[in-house]
């Protein structure tokens, strides 16, 4: 969570930050209905930092993977380049919640693929992009992910096993709206009821806040 106080200190990750010997680091992953964004915090010399992650300068990875071959998959941008080319292109998360559907991929032989198989690919892949550009291991980083707000609470689950078992150290989700709202509660006290929009790549959700 970024609270306005510490937005200053927001940047776009450079490769050549050295991460060695830095104390404190987290990951913030938003895993909305349009794909998926990652940010990571780190504090140095009692100050936080943080830092949206690019990969090949694209900061949202679409939640997509597409099957070329039995044991080949392109995720995010490749896989929607795949799908130009003829290939089939999966969408793991849409407007109704996580896809619950069996995939079936034939070729020399067949091979079938549950949406929780293929959340889980997508999820590995994503890991190894973030451990690739940080050029640190991030097994034992402390892992915090929101998620959409039509999520039912088997799907929240679901997720939250599917993000451990693909390697990340899960302390912590929220819904979207929720995490929006909470990076703003240093500036939203004492003004009473206040909605805010959380503005999607997929989809836009409202939240109250009462006073």
């Amino acid at each position: 969570m970024i609270t306005s106080k510490k937005r200053d200190n927001l940047s776009i990750f450079s490769p050549e930050l050295d991460l060695s010997g830095i104390g404190k680091m987290w990951l913030g992953i938003d895993i909305g209905n349009g794909g998926l964004k990652v940010i990571l915090a780190i504090e140095k010399n009692g100050t936080h930092y943080f830092y949206i992650l690019s990969f090949n300068g694209h900061l949202l990875i679409p939640s997509l993977i597409s099957f070329e071959e039995k044991d080949s998959y392109l995720i995010g941008i490749e896989a929607e380049n795949s799908a130009l080319l003829g290939n089939g292109i999966i969408s793991l998360i849409g407007k109704n919640g996580l896809k619950n559907t069996e995939i079936t991929y034939a070729a020399s032989e067949s091979a079938c693929f549950t949406s929780n198989e293929t959340l889980l690919l997508f999820l590995q892949e994503i890991k190894k992009r973030i451990e690739n550009l940080l050029k640190i291991s991030i097994q034992d980083i402390p892992c915090f992910f929101s998620y959409p707000a039509n999520f039912d609470s088997n799907e929240r689950r679901t997720l939250n096993e599917i993000m451990n078992q693909a390697g990340f150290n899960i302390v912590g989700m929220q819904e979207e709206p929720t995490a929006a709202m909470l990076s703003f509660m240093a500036d939203l006290q004492n003004r009473g009821n206040v909605l805010v929009i959380d503005l999607g790549a997929g989809t836009s959700d409202n939240y109250i806040q009462t006073s």
